[in-house]
């Protein structure tokens, strides 16, 4: 997967956060983790990863592993099977604990959800 913007990289925590091959991705690896579903080619999901970025830099003393997956690189079909929900293209975030999905967030609309995103890692 390409990484993201690298506008954002100096604001990743880049020790905790992977980019998820989707031909070896195995969710059931996962114990504590954050998925952020980017789709390059939606203005939504790029809206959303500069939010999701913040919201990061934010939450660096969490112990959580933050995990980026190309909208581009699986079916439909896989992601469905594997979270249980419908890509949007949005900039999702999915929650993974223990290899479950636990929490989906369907992309960020405004720049004021981030706290309620922080709010929900720590309490995670």
């Amino acid at each position: 997967m390409q990484e993201p913007d690298a506008h954002f990289a100096n604001q990743l925590p880049i020790e905790r956060v992977a980019f998820v091959d989707w031909a070896t991705f195995d969710i059931m690896k996962i114990m504590k983790g954050v998925i952020f579903v980017h789709a390059m080619w939606s203005a939504s999901s790029v809206q959303s990863l500069r939010f999701f970025v913040q919201v990061i830099s934010q939450a660096q003393a969490l112990p959580v592993q933050f995990l980026f997956l190309n909208a581009d690189s699986y079916s439909i079909e896989e992601f469905i099977k594997a979270f249980g929900t419908r890509p949007c293209g949005n900039g999702e975030i999915i929650w993974i604990k223990a290899g479950k999905v636990v929490n989906v967030f369907k992309g960020f609309t405004s720049g004021e959800q981030k706290s309620t995103i922080i709010a929900q890692l720590r309490e995670f």
